[in-house]
């Protein structure tokens, strides 16, 4: 470390996964038993292991009263988070091969994401205790005001979809630096005749008939969201030829 680094305050005030270790395995033994819980590039599972990142810099609070330290509240809410996944069965089915059979596989994984994210945390409400619950959804509130609104029409519509299923609010809501381009948006016109003779005539539309379809899987196991996957996906690839 260079000597002009050693008194940043991240260096004071940055939390370290060990820090937090004692805690967020109390956490993870209340909700599913002791699994790994590795440090990684950011919060994932495999199904097997748990991976948070090193430390987390986002605060500059007291160490010594971590029931007050948001740092540790964002580690606890993204530990929440994937071992939901693990809880609620996301790996029981692996769609890998499935999502080849995408044309843009990329895109087809990007809707079982959302889609998936949504359906734990939804299930996830009948044994979380309250707190937990209410740690998820203000910790996803709050990385909404830290997200960049895209530049394409399709990006913008992905990031506003993720938005409502995953905060149930749109970006707007949270970063009032949005609002005109996310009306923008949302007013574009479909053209499509397979999607106009189904009332869907602008993303706008196309936002309400993704989100009834993505909320179908709420109370169901993760072949629900295989199932929607294709069906949200058609749309997409229709709306957004280009």
């Amino acid at each position: 470390m260079k000597l002009e680094d050693i008194f940043k305050p991240d260096n004071f005030f940055a939390l370290s996964l060990d820090e937090a270790r004692p805690e967020l395995e109390r956490c993870m033994y209340s909700y599913l038993g002791i699994f790994p819980l590795q440090v990684g590039e950011r919060p994932q599972t495999d199904g097997k292991r748990i991976f948070l990142e090193g430390k987390k810099t986002e605060f500059q609070d007291d160490k010594d009263e971590m029931h007050n330290n948001r740092n540790m509240s964002l580690y606890l809410s993204d530990l929440i988070h994937e071992l939901l996944h693990i809880r609620e069965g996301s790996f029981l089915v692996d769609g890998r091969q499935y999502l080849e059979t995408f044309k843009n596989p990329g895109l087809a994984h990007a809707v079982f994401n959302i889609v998936e994210d949504a359906r734990i945390e939804h299930n996830a409400r009948k044994y979380l205790r309250a707190d937990d619950t209410e740690l998820l959804q203000k910790s996803n509130e709050f990385l909404a005001t830290k997200r960049n609104f895209p530049e394409t029409t399709q990006d913008r519509f992905m990031e506003v979809y993720s938005s409502q299923m995953i905060t149930k609010g749109r970006p707007s809501q949270f970063n009032q630096d949005h609002r005109v381009a996310e009306q923008e948006t949302l007013d574009t016109k479909i053209e499509h005749p397979d999607l106009t003779s189904r009332g869907i005539n602008n993303v706008s539309d196309l936002l309400r008939e993704s989100v009834g379809l993505s909320e179908r899987v709420y109370d169901d196991s993760v072949e629900s969201t295989w199932e929607v996957v294709p069906q949200v996906y058609d749309m997409l690839t229709k709306a957004f030829p280009n």
